[in-house]
């Protein structure tokens, strides 16, 4: 084979990968949805109204705004501890954040929110918090995850890895 037609033959082939990448390109394109802006503006909205009162309960103790920023049906999904697994409903949610108050008595301090992010229906919030669990120093890396419906939280999931002492 000479040159010109290996040159011809690596052009062709490259010129077919380019129209099958291009083909996928346009297949991928029609398959993704399109993102409606106000709701994840809604979405966001609702999540930030509900972390400045989650921080307040961690804080405090005191929960009471967001329970009551929480669906009839909510539900809650927990890494660890006795309420390691998937939780239904207000009453059980009420029980598990009183619960984490009586870990943390002297309450946790959000010390920097290092990443929200924000879908049509989901918030996710990625921080760091610290205090003391059961008198000895903690603390923790977090993401918690919600899911919004209308003005309201309907579940939430946690995931953290930490040893519970380092950032």
């Amino acid at each position: 084979m000479n040159i010109t037609r290996l040159a011809l033959w690596c052009a062709s082939g490259l010129f077919c990968l380019s129209l099958h990448a291009s083909a996928q390109s346009k297949k991928t394109a029609t398959r993704m949805k399109k993102v409606d802006s106000q709701k994840v503006a809604h979405s966001l909205e609702v999540g930030q109204r509900g972390f400045t009162v989650f921080q307040k309960g961690l804080a405090t103790g005191d929960w009471n705004d967001f329970l009551a920023m929480l669906t009839d049906d909510f539900s809650f999904y927990f890494p660890q501890g006795k309420y390691q697994g998937f939780h239904q409903g207000k009453d059980k949610a009420k029980e598990f954040f009183a619960y984490v108050s009586t870990a943390f008595p002297g309450g946790l301090k959000v010390t920097e929110t290092m990443h929200i992010t924000a879908g049509e229906e989901t918030i996710v919030f990625e921080f760091k918090d610290e205090g003391e669990l059961r008198g000895a120093p903690y603390k923790n890396r977090v993401a918690v995850s919600w899911s919004i419906r209308g003005n309201q939280i309907s579940e939430y999931r946690e995931y953290f890895g930490s040893d519970g002492k380092s950032n």
